[in-house]
Parts: structure tokens; C-alpha cells; sequence
């Protein structure tokens, strides 16, 4: 058996733990996390120092620009970006600033690399503002390497978009489509094994939600919205992701997010990590969450034993076959078909809905 030290979220608040003190969300920007860090509970703990890594989202990044170029308008976000960098001041031994979403998202966009990073320079300055007379005191030595790194993933982490873009396209689809649930999640298993050929566990669990019509996510799955959607789903893997061990230096970086986006913060919330095991002997880590797709399909009453068994043992026995065909998916082409589907779905349920008025 592999050696591992395993960072534990227990149940109950009594639970003797070494912890971070966090920073404080307030009313226009909120800290959220993957788990309740505060309830961290470790084995062989001496092993590793515990740092969070504190990623900001477009909104603040744009924020934080505003406040330094002196042009925020807005009282109540000033007083925010206030209360929270004061509040900082007392616990930057714990954290780091991360850019990985905001430069992922705008790398996208097509933003302009020198953009990118006066931009960063000037949030860090108003966050470190002890440290920082002024934007041109940062080193952007590690932000010019960050961007370079992240561009080199770019490829990568765009087919990730497009697969997740599939999985909420079709979602909207059956969502819409005149079938019984049995029939949309067989027609949704399929798609997955034959057209998607990924295996997306988080996300699938998501549409599967939806599909359920679970009142966890309802706020979330808005059709209209559903590249933006996309952006936030991709946020949520590649933070994730940033759960990494410095084996060098013995440090285990938890990801934050400074965000002002509630839907963004209640969908991260839905799905809290559990437990995060680390095998040493090969610098692996593996993350446990609260949730997984299979539990939820057998926990439901909204579908026979049958019709769970079905789903279950089509999402089983269906990986060779995702295996073998995922590299022959275009998921661009895959998603603009999919974008086409729904847009004629739709259009076929207004006409029916007129002629249905004008009987």
C-alpha cells in the first residue's frame, strides 16, 4: 500500500485542528473555499507547512485596478477593497496571490499580454500596499513566467472548455427536450460514452443535478449564460488543480477564490472537498469530495432500481470505449453542433407554443 498523510475535513466544529485565520468575506467580495478549512483536520501534519494560495477573479482583478488608478466610483466596493487588505495585513505569512484564473480567462479573451500584467502589478500593489509605493515597485519577473506557463497550457485547457461547454449545451437540451427523466439520462449517457467519450466527474454530477432538477443548482444552470458558465466550471477544475505539494520545500498550497460573482461562490460550495490524500512515494495527490455521480444516481427517488443500475453500469463499462475514441473528438466542432441543436430545439418549441396560442 502506498504511504500517504491525508488532510481531512471533519463533520464537527469540536475537532482540534491547526488552522489558517481566514480572510473575512464582506457584502461585495467573498472568500470562498473548497472545503471549511477551519475544520482541518491532519494526519502526520508535521510533514507539511499549509499555505493558501488566494486566486482573484476578472471582477476583482478589475476592482483592484480601479481603486489604484483612483477612478472606483462605487462607496461600497472602495470600503470593501479596504476592510479586506487591511484585514490581510495580519496573515500574509499563510497566503500568496494567484492570477491563474484572471490570466486564463483573458489569455482567452484575447487581452494584451502588457494589459495583463499592469493589471496584475497594480492589484498586487493595492493588496500589499505596505510593501508597495507603487505599481512599478512589484516584481514581475514571476508574473511574466506565470503567463508564459499558462500560455504553453493554453491548447489544453481550452479543449477542457469546450468539452465542459458540450456537457452544458446538451444538459439545456434534454432539459428542454419533451422526454421522461429515464429517457433524458439514457440519451445523456450516451452522448457521453459515444460522442463526448470524456468522463468529467464533477461536472457531469452537476448536469446530472440539473437534469434532477435539484434545487442545489437551479440558480446556477441558466441557459443564457451558459459560456459563462463554462468559464466558471473550467475556474473550478483548474483551482482544484492548484491543490499541489511542493515536495521540495514541504508545503501543501490550498487554493481560494476572491470573488464577487454569488452564483460563482454558491456552485463552488455544492461540492466541498472532503479529504485531499497525498501518496508520497510518487508525489501524487488524490481529491475526495463530498459528492460523486454514482451515489447521487442509487441515492435517487425519482428513478427505479432498474433504470439506476442501467445508467450506473453504462457509465462503468462505457471508459474502454471513451478511451479508445477520445482522441478523435473534435470537441470545438462537437460544441458548435451542439450550440445548433439547442438553437433549433428552441425554435421548434416557440413555433409549436404559437400555433398551440393561436388555437
Amino acid at each position: 500500500m502506498k504511504s500517504f498523510f491525508w488532510k481531512k475535513w471533519e463533520k464537527y466544529s469540536r475537532t482540534k485542528s491547526r488552522f489558517f485565520s481566514l480572510p473575512i468575506s464582506n457584502n461585495k467580495i467573498k472568500v470562498t473555499e473548497f472545503a471549511d478549512y477551519k475544520k482541518l483536520h491532519s494526519f502526520n501534519e508535521k510533514e507539511f507547512i499549509i499555505r493558501y494560495i488566494i486566486e482573484l477573479d476578472t471582477n476583482i482583478v478589475s476592482y483592484l485596478k480601479s481603486f489604484y488608478d483612483i477612478k472606483l466610483k462605487d462607496y461600497e466596493i472602495i470600503k470593501a477593497i479596504d476592510n479586506l487588505r487591511k484585514d490581510l495585513d495580519n496573515k500574509r505569512e499563510n497566503f500568496l496571490l494567484g492570477f491563474h484564473l484572471y490570466i486564463l480567462e483573458n489569455l482567452k479573451k484575447g487581452e494584451n499580454e502588457d494589459t495583463l500584467l499592469d493589471n496584475i502589478k497594480k492589484a498586487e500593489c493595492v493588496l500589499n500596499y505596505k510593501f508597495y509605493k507603487t505599481k512599478d515597485d512589484v516584481n514581475e519577473k514571476k508574473y511574466l513566467i506565470l503567463i508564459s506557463e499558462i500560455k504553453e497550457l493554453k491548447e489544453n485547457i481550452l479543449k477542457r472548455y469546450d468539452i465542459i461547454h458540450s456537457l452544458l449545451l446538451k444538459s439545456f437540451y434534454l432539459k428542454l427536450k419533451n422526454l421522461k427523466l429515464k429517457e433524458k439520462l439514457q440519451e445523456f449517457i450516451n452522448f457521453i460514452n459515444d460522442q463526448l467519450c470524456c468522463y468529467m466527474e464533477e461536472e457531469l454530477l452537476l448536469c446530472m443535478m440539473y437534469l434532477f432538477d435539484d434545487n442545489e443548482v437551479t440558480t446556477f444552470f441558466k441557459q443564457k449564460k451558459v459560456e459563462s458558465m463554462t468559464w466558471d466550471l473550467l475556474h473550478l477544475r483548474f483551482l482544484k488543480e492548484r491543490i499541489l505539494v511542493n515536495k521540495k520545500d514541504k508545503i501543501l498550497n490550498f487554493p481560494l477564490i476572491l470573488s464577487s460573482d454569488n452564483t460563482f461562490n454558491k456552485i463552488m460550495e455544492t461540492n466541498p472537498v472532503r479529504a485531499v490524500v497525498y501518496y508520497k512515494k510518487v508525489s501524487e495527490i488524490d481529491i475526495i469530495n463530498g459528492k460523486n455521480t454514482l451515489k447521487y444516481i442509487v441515492s435517487s427517488d425519482k428513478i427505479n432500481d432498474d433504470i439506476k443500475r442501467e445508467i450506473v453500469d453504462k457509465i462503468l463499462n462505457g471508459e474502454k470505449n471513451r478511451k479508445n475514441k477520445i482522441d478523435c473528438i473534435d470537441f470545438k466542432t462537437l460544441s458548435k453542433r451542439l450550440k445548433k441543436d439547442l438553437e433549433n430545439l428552441k425554435k421548434g418549441s416557440e413555433t409549436l407554443w404559437k400555433k398551440f396560442v393561436c388555437i
